[in-house]
């Protein structure tokens, strides 16, 4: 009886798994919505269960959370952007902090989205999501030059869309962002 066999396949295993392991690794770092505990546990952002704000509301800091959409035509947008705000669902939120620098905001379907920061409407720069994230529809980057930010959302055709807004890493920058406007 031959036992390299057994031996070679238990090699062939722990190197399949290696390798599946490693890639899921490589897709995780390829996604923003993957994030690890400090064990080692990667978690999925926009998996449920997670916060659900509503118009109007504002939420301490950024993540991921929730939003429950109404039709446009109900929600009062402060400021008037490019986008048809009477166009399918949306929503206002308001995020009391976010820091200076480039902010990645994710979303689970498509829709228009506007950034204002200190009553400045900031450039949106489309960002291509990774093949690695499924269920990320749209992606865009915004600089923020730090405090309080509004989000305004319309045009969608969901009841629902879940955001994952946070800072993007310096080695991951959108180089098509211009700077953020300076704080008075």
């Amino acid at each position: 009886m031959d036992r390299r066999l057994p031996s070679s396949l238990g090699l062939f295993v722990v190197a399949a798994s290696t390798l599946f392991i490693a890639a899921f690794d490589a897709q995780a770092e390829d996604c923003d919505r993957y994030s690890s505990t400090p064990l080692g546990i990667q978690v999925d952002l926009l998996a449920d269960p997670m916060p659900i704000f509503e118009t109007g509301q504002v939420l301490p800091s950024l993540g991921a959370f929730a939003v429950k959409l109404r039709p446009a035509k109900q929600v009062v947008y402060p400021y008037k952007s490019p986008s048809d705000h009477d166009a399918g669902m949306g929503a206002v939120l308001a995020i009391e902090y976010v820091p200076p620098g480039t902010v990645r905001i994710s979303l689970t379907g498509v829709a228009q989205l506007s950034a204002i920061q200190d009553n400045n409407m900031l450039p949106l720069a489309r960002v291509e999501p990774a093949e690695a994230c499924p269920g990320e529809l749209q992606s865009t980057e915004i600089q923020s030059a730090g405090g309080h930010l509004i989000l305004q959302i319309s045009g969608s055709t969901h009841m629902q869309l879940k955001m994952l807004v946070t800072p993007v890493p310096l080695g991951l920058v959108n180089s098509a962002l211009p700077e953020p406007p300076q704080a008075r």
